[in-house]
């Protein structure tokens, strides 16, 4: 038994939803390629999501050198340059990740932002000196599962999923369930320890 409601029916095309879904972009493209204009966002974004964990360091690195013996402040923080570097590169950054948007969709930009995880990892383990475990390594590489997942199978068209049966649909594709199952094996661990 199929309910179309039809107030909302001219705002759902089960064609679109199915082109998008299944990579296709129309009658005109086999394959899902991402538009130059959201290949710019991501490329923003990712440069954006790099540059702010290096200020964030940064600041760290001014903190750290910043202590004497007692734990206290040397000198006050805001006259280190060091800090300031930092900071205006944590701001820069965040400055090209709202330019990002301008040519991605948010559920384009908002996942590659996961890469300033996989930076800040980088730089803690190499230049500051933190630990890196296993566990972290499993960790990271969930991340970039996921945000390599988000940016190739994302829908060129936003999705307007006002009904179950929509839902439903979207959970019948092959990469909806395997995303899902990617989900269910990485986030459960990490709610219970």
């Amino acid at each position: 038994m199929s309910v179309v409601n039809e107030s909302t029916s001219e705002h759902f095309d089960p064609q679109c939803m199915n082109a998008s879904l299944s990579g296709q972009q129309g009658a005109d493209h086999d394959d899902q390629q991402i538009s130059g204009e959201n290949m710019i966002g991501v490329v923003i974004a990712i440069i954006a999501n790099s540059i702010i964990p290096i200020g964030l360091n940064l600041q760290k690195f001014a903190h750290t050198r910043n202590t004497n013996a007692d734990g206290r402040p040397i000198k006050p923080i805001t006259k280190i340059p060091v800090w300031w570097v930092g900071l205006l590169s944590m701001a820069g950054g965040e400055i090209f990740n709202l330019l990002a948007y301008g040519y991605s969709p948010t559920s384009l930009v908002a996942p590659v932002g996961a890469i300033g995880v996989l930076v800040n990892a980088l730089i803690a383990t190499l230049c500051m000196k933190e630990t890196f475990g296993l566990k972290d390594g499993v960790g990271l590489l969930a991340i970039a599962t996921g945000v390599v997942m988000v940016v190739t199978t994302v829908p060129e068209v936003q999705l307007d999923i006002r009904h179950p049966e929509q839902l439903v649909e979207i959970f019948s594709y092959l990469r909806a369930r395997l995303y899902l199952l990617i989900v269910c094996i990485f986030v459960p661990p990490k709610l219970w320890p």
